[in-house]
Protein backbone atom coordinates (compact mmCIF):
# COMPACT_ATOMS: atom_id res chain seq x y z
CA UNK A 1 0.00 0.00 0.00
CA UNK A 2 1.32 3.26 -0.96
CA UNK A 3 0.73 6.37 1.45
CA UNK A 4 2.28 9.62 1.97
CA UNK A 5 5.05 8.42 3.93
CA UNK A 6 5.70 5.89 1.19
CA UNK A 7 7.16 9.13 -1.08
CA UNK A 8 10.31 11.00 0.56
CA UNK A 9 11.76 13.51 -0.85
CA UNK A 10 15.10 13.98 -1.63
CA UNK A 11 18.01 16.13 -2.69
CA UNK A 12 18.06 14.55 -5.91
CA UNK A 13 14.65 13.83 -6.45
CA UNK A 14 12.29 11.32 -4.69
CA UNK A 15 11.85 7.66 -3.00
CA UNK A 16 8.54 6.38 -4.60
CA UNK A 17 7.51 2.12 -3.39
CA UNK A 18 5.42 0.76 -5.85
CA UNK A 19 5.26 -2.41 -4.67
CA UNK A 20 7.61 -4.85 -2.01
CA UNK A 21 10.09 -5.24 -5.02
CA UNK A 22 10.19 -1.79 -6.99
CA UNK A 23 10.90 1.69 -5.93
CA UNK A 24 11.45 4.70 -7.96
CA UNK A 25 13.69 7.73 -7.64
CA UNK A 26 13.38 9.37 -10.70
CA UNK A 27 10.93 10.31 -13.12
CA UNK A 28 11.81 8.69 -15.86
CA UNK A 29 11.41 5.66 -14.24
CA UNK A 30 7.37 4.93 -14.35
CA UNK A 31 6.28 3.24 -17.72
CA UNK A 32 2.35 4.63 -17.80
CA UNK A 33 2.31 7.98 -18.66
CA UNK A 34 -0.61 8.03 -16.73
CA UNK A 35 0.87 7.46 -13.83
CA UNK A 36 3.46 9.86 -14.29
CA UNK A 37 0.56 12.24 -14.84
CA UNK A 38 -1.07 11.49 -11.61
CA UNK A 39 2.68 11.92 -9.82
CA UNK A 40 3.09 14.71 -11.21
CA UNK A 41 -0.41 16.26 -9.70
CA UNK A 42 0.89 15.05 -6.23
CA UNK A 43 4.27 16.69 -6.52
CA UNK A 44 1.79 20.47 -7.48
CA UNK A 45 -0.28 19.26 -4.82
CA UNK A 46 2.58 19.05 -2.24
CA UNK A 47 3.75 22.49 -3.20
CA UNK A 48 0.07 23.41 -2.03
CA UNK A 49 0.22 21.92 0.80
CA UNK A 50 3.80 23.41 1.78
CA UNK A 51 2.34 26.67 0.84
CA UNK A 52 -0.85 26.12 3.86
CA UNK A 53 2.23 24.90 5.94
CA UNK A 54 3.70 28.67 5.67
CA UNK A 55 0.30 29.91 6.05
CA UNK A 56 -0.62 28.35 9.53
CA UNK A 57 2.45 28.74 10.72
CA UNK A 58 2.65 32.43 10.20
CA UNK A 59 -1.58 32.62 11.62
CA UNK A 60 0.11 30.65 14.02
CA UNK A 61 2.98 32.75 15.12
CA UNK A 62 0.48 35.97 14.74
CA UNK A 63 -2.09 34.44 17.19
CA UNK A 64 0.88 34.23 19.63
CA UNK A 65 1.68 37.82 19.71
CA UNK A 66 -1.62 39.18 19.42
CA UNK A 67 -2.97 40.09 22.64
CA UNK A 68 -6.77 41.54 21.24
CA UNK A 69 -9.36 38.44 22.27
CA UNK A 70 -11.26 39.73 18.93
CA UNK A 71 -8.39 39.16 16.41
CA UNK A 72 -7.23 35.63 18.76
CA UNK A 73 -10.28 34.55 17.70
CA UNK A 74 -10.68 35.43 14.38
CA UNK A 75 -7.05 34.28 14.08
CA UNK A 76 -8.33 30.96 15.95
CA UNK A 77 -10.80 30.34 13.07
CA UNK A 78 -8.24 31.10 10.83
CA UNK A 79 -6.01 28.32 11.85
CA UNK A 80 -8.70 26.16 12.62
CA UNK A 81 -9.58 26.41 8.68
CA UNK A 82 -5.72 26.08 7.52
CA UNK A 83 -5.39 22.80 9.52
CA UNK A 84 -8.53 21.40 8.30
CA UNK A 85 -7.50 21.93 4.83
CA UNK A 86 -4.09 20.63 5.21
CA UNK A 87 -5.55 17.63 6.71
CA UNK A 88 -7.74 17.08 3.67
CA UNK A 89 -4.98 17.85 0.93
CA UNK A 90 -2.81 14.95 3.20
CA UNK A 91 -5.61 12.44 2.65
CA UNK A 92 -5.72 13.96 -1.09
CA UNK A 93 -2.30 13.40 -1.49
CA UNK A 94 -1.94 9.74 -0.28
CA UNK A 95 -5.08 8.89 -2.55
CA UNK A 96 -3.20 10.24 -5.33
CA UNK A 97 -0.34 8.26 -4.51
CA UNK A 98 -2.05 4.96 -4.76
CA UNK A 99 -3.81 5.84 -7.85
CA UNK A 100 -0.54 6.27 -9.45
CA UNK A 101 0.97 3.52 -8.07
CA UNK A 102 -1.92 1.12 -9.09
CA UNK A 103 -1.82 2.65 -12.45
CA UNK A 104 1.85 1.90 -12.96
CA UNK A 105 1.44 -1.96 -11.17
CA UNK A 106 -1.89 -2.56 -13.94
CA UNK A 107 0.45 -0.81 -16.88
CA UNK A 108 3.23 -3.26 -16.02
CA UNK A 109 1.22 -6.35 -15.40
CA UNK A 110 -0.93 -5.36 -18.71
CA UNK A 111 3.14 -5.12 -21.10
Amino acid sequence: QVSINNVEPKSDGFQLIINDSVVYTQLDQFQSTTALNIFKECVVMLEKKSEISTELEKLRNDYALTEDSGIKAELGMHIISKENQLFDMEKQVSNKYIEAANEEINFIQKN
